[in-house]
């Protein structure tokens, strides 16, 4: 992603975006044009509180280059004489002699990450060239004259600075540019082709392998392999790749047939639990809850099992469950028989029931759902396995941690392609 500064960053300043460029499919904004190109950049206001906030005085960007035309971008700190007091204004320029046609959409993000402000083109719109007169269908410069309240930016300035997230996507009719061909990184596809290939492979893992030498009930015919590679395993299963040792070309997994790795997804929780593949075990985890009804009869089961394999989605659904049939529940479970320490999580799904209707409460991470925690987390490069409270007080110390959350924010972002 590029950055586009307006004045001078103050000293110690750390923007959350990374200076990148960055070609990307942005599947909810461009929907149904799936070969669209959009660029995404950010523009930071520095010092943004001291602009001025006089009715109709722009500030503009330095200009920025994308599409083979230059841009600019106008900010009305003291919003338009016909917008509402206190309401900021924001267009998209066109600062060349050409004309494009493009969807485009600003958005605002605070000092967390967190995106308080998101606007959207309805349409395409025709950016004329530079100086020509306005009219109904075309203009050098399109935007929102209610972009947002200037209390609300000024709430999610970071270090003083306001950080305005710019997305542009060229139009269909723009044959010229759309005739342009750029294949896609093969990165991810040549990856694919070494799954289980035996001739790139570096260990070998038999499954069903007895643990007794003298079993004569086994025998290595038995065993079924996979091949692996340790690279992979090193970032994505650390737990095998601990297994596989130094210079180990073939490696027993003892006590887990190889029915156990195919047969349903509690399975799969279960061994993916046991060798640290967090995101199988997740996958697993929702593609259970998904096609498990939970009942009286088995809400208990199902919420000791959730608590001793520690699926946080899991004891939510069952934790919900209860929130609603909560006098059937007094009526035939005794409090003895629940496992301890889930007052905490009945408590939170009882006011998250109560509380989801309020736009005010969008933001607490005490009350959001477990999905909405992972994905805040896996935005931001960190561990999203653990149980609900750990992975709120991960959120939390990244919260409270700036320069630790630039650095990993840019890890996790330097390694999408």
């Amino acid at each position: 992603m590029r950055n586009v500064d307006v004045g001078t960053p103050p000293i110690g300043y750390r923007g959350w975006e990374i200076a990148r460029v960055r070609w990307v499919i942005d599947l909810n904004f461009v929907a149904s044009c799936q070969s669209s190109q959009l660029l995404t950049l950010c523009t930071r206001f520095h010092s943004f509180a001291n602009l001025p906030t006089i009715t109709d005085e722009p500030v503009y960007s330095p200009q920025f280059r994308c599409f083979g035309h230059s841009w600019c971008l106008k900010i009305y700190a003291g919003g338009e004489a016909d917008t509402a007091n206190g309401v900021v204004s924001v267009y998209l320029k066109n600062m060349t002699s050409k004309s494009i046609e493009l969807q485009f959409c600003f958005s605002v993000r605070n000092s967390g990450g967190v995106e308080v402000v998101d606007y959207r083109s309805k349409k395409t719109f025709v950016f004329a060239p530079t100086g020509t007169t306005v009219d109904n269908e075309t203009a050098p410069a399109w935007g929102t004259k209610e972009f947002a309240k200037l209390n609300l930016l000024v709430g999610a300035l970071n270090d003083g600075t306001l950080e305005v997230e710019v997305r542009m996507r060229i139009a269909k009719s723009n044959n010229h540019l759309q005739a342009m061909f750029v294949p896609k990184n093969p990165f991810v596809r040549e990856i694919q082709k070494m799954f289980l290939d035996a001739e790139s492979s570096d260990v070998v893992f038999e499954v069903g392998s007895s643990s007794s030498d003298d079993d004569s009930s086994s025998s290595s015919g038995l065993a079924t392999t996979f091949n692996a590679h340790k690279l992979i395993l090193q970032r994505c299963a650390p737990t095998l790749y601990e297994i596989c040792g130094d210079g180990e070309d073939t490696v027993p997994i003892q006590n887990v047939p190889y029915e156990v790795m195919k047969m349903n997804a509690k399975d799969i929780i279960d061994a993916s639990d046991k060798f640290g593949v967090s995101n199988l075990k997740l996958e697993a985890e929702a593609v259970f809850v998904d096609n498990t009804k939970i009942s009286m009869d088995n809400m208990l089961e199902l919420l000791l099992y959730a608590d001793s394999m520690n699926c946080a989605l899991l004891k939510e659904s069952v934790m919900d469950f209860i929130v609603k049939n909560s006098l059937t529940v007094l009526e035939k479970i005794t409090i003895s028989e629940l496992p301890q320490g889930l007052f905490g999580d009945l408590l939170t799904a009882m006011t998250r029931d109560k509380e989801k209707k309020k736009p005010s409460s969008a933001d607490k991470l005490s009350i959001m759902t477990v999905s909405e925690l992972r994905k805040r987390l896996d935005d931001l490069g960190l561990e999203v396995d653990g149980s609900r409270e750990s992975l709120i007080a991960t959120l939390k110390e990244h919260q409270a941690t700036p320069s630790r959350r630039t650095e990993r924010e840019n890890s996790a972002r330097g390694s999408t392609v």
